[in-house]
């Protein structure tokens, strides 16, 4: 299994050295891979919004011109790809044996998964966590 951050990361990574027109390729490409889309504006179109749209490997952005919806994809995926690898890194940490991890920051890494979590398993988890510290305290 590919590991979405990590590939969001590298794809900011190797864009950055890019000119414009380069990395508007990078992204159609990537568009096109993954089921994503790449819109430009229909100037001719009333019914048009009027601005570029770009959805490339479940990141969205848009912007009134390429270059700044270039930009705004980039800033999104690498936030989207930070958030990513503090979930991961929070549901490593409350999958620790008991008193290996300092309970300051396994608080945080429940919190974090309680409010974030994508699947039902990692919250019950994390509640599970946190009443045992909430107990032992």
């Amino acid at each position: 299994m590919i590991d979405i951050q990590n590939e969001l990361s590298r794809m900011v990574e190797a864009m950055e050295p890019l000119s414009l027109t380069a990395r508007r390729d990078f992204l159609i490409m990537a568009a096109m891979e993954t089921g994503g889309t790449f819109k430009t504006p229909q100037r001719d179109n009333n019914w048009d919004n009027q601005l570029f749209e770009i959805s490339a490997h479940g990141v969205y952005a848009d912007g009134t011109d390429l270059a700044d919806a270039i930009r705004n994809w980039m800033l999104v995926a690498t936030r989207q790809a930070t958030a990513q690898h503090q979930l991961a890194r929070a549901d490593m940490l409350v999958r620790q044996p008991p008193g290996t991890v300092d309970t300051p920051q396994l608080r945080d890494a429940c919190k974090l998964l309680l409010t974030d979590a994508r699947t039902a398993s990692q919250r019950m988890i994390a509640e599970k966590v946190l009443s045992g510290l909430q107990v032992s305290a």
